[in-house]
């Protein structure tokens, strides 16, 4: 980050976007806000990573009775 495009001279620099997300006004003018940086690109997931995500994941024991259990008390208060 610099506040000066140039050497030995006052100026902003409205290029460096952390300069320009702290600028609210410049020549008697209101500036709109910063445009935002684009995020970054995903990583690309590899191929077992994929077959993984298809299968899906096994269920514990525990996990099993609690699906259970919350689809019996599901339907005994949609009964009621």
């Amino acid at each position: 980050m610099a506040m000066t495009p140039k050497d030995k001279a006052f100026g902003v620099d409205l290029e460096d976007e952390g300069v320009r997300g702290s600028v609210v006004t410049h020549n008697g003018e209101i500036l709109p806000p910063a445009p935002r940086p684009s995020p970054p690109p995903a990583p690309a997931q590899s191929q077992k990573q994929a077959v993984d995500e298809a299968h899906g994941v096994e269920l514990t024991p525990w996990e099993k009775a609690k699906a259970d259990v919350v689809k019996v008390t599901g339907g005994m208060g949609a009964a009621l």
